[in-house]
């Protein structure tokens, strides 16, 4: 088990370094000289030179990139060639938003797929059943931003409830303002995914169905559904 995990370590490990290279790469074979759109199209030869070699854009590519894997070491992963701020400032801020989206995402994914997906597969062969299963196919062949589309124009254009333009400028010392900005992402992203979760809850169940402790409980008088919430649910 230890040989296993540290194999499947070193093998994230040498995902990470092999992807980081390519992207790394491909970023400055790129068309276009970052150094003079820093400087500006006005700047002279000497401007865009001095900001080239303040950058490192002087030196060679395994030179540049091996300065940067020794930062990244070190816990420093640079400053950004753009705005000129260290980058890991910059994931914290936006971090603020994209984690708790995340979390709020998912947990309505769950609370769609879970409850929705054993109805499926336990009422499999009755009206309410079908009806379930037809709409997480519908759901899940639907494009994430078509569907975020229509909800900003149901919500934020007809109706008027929620906002639809990115989130607020005080962050989260608005929190209510905040939490209103992230519901309709919130809601496209997991009622979308939560379909398509839907349908693996629903295959799992349809496994669980067929193990003992169903029959087992069939014996006590339990019915399917209160055999799956109390063995099926938290196994």
């Amino acid at each position: 088990m230890i040989r296993y995990a540290l194999t499947r370590l070193a093998l994230l490990l040498l995902g990470l370094f092999v992807a980081s290279a390519l992207i790394f790469t491909t970023l400055r074979v790129l068309p276009g000289d970052v150094a003079q759109l820093i400087a500006g199209v006005n700047s002279s030869a000497a401007q865009v030179a001095a900001i080239r070699e303040r950058l490192g854009l002087d030196q060679s590519l395994p030179v540049q990139y091996g300065t940067w894997i020794l930062g990244v070491l070190r816990g420093d992963l640079g400053t950004s060639q753009l705005t000129g701020t260290p980058v890991i400032d910059e994931i914290v801020e936006k971090a603020q938003v994209t984690i708790p989206l995340g979390l709020l995402s998912l947990t309505i994914a769950l609370l769609i797929a879970v409850p929705f997906g054993v109805v499926a597969a336990v009422r499999r062969h009755r009206v309410d059943g079908s009806i379930v299963s037809f709409g997480a196919q519908a759901l899940a062949a639907v494009p994430v931003v078509w569907a975020g589309m229509m909800l900003v124009v149901v919500f934020a254009v007809w109706l008027g409830w929620l906002p639809a333009q990115g989130f607020p400028r005080a962050g989260w010392d608005d929190p209510a303002a905040a939490l209103r900005a992230l519901i309709l992402p919130a809601l496209t992203i997991g009622v979308v995914e939560g379909a398509v979760l839907l349908r693996f809850v629903r295959s799992a169940t349809l496994q669980a169905l067929g193990q003992d402790f169903v029959r087992t409980g069939a014996a006590k008088g339990l019915t399917k559904t209160q055999s799956l919430i109390r063995h099926g649910l938290p196994s």
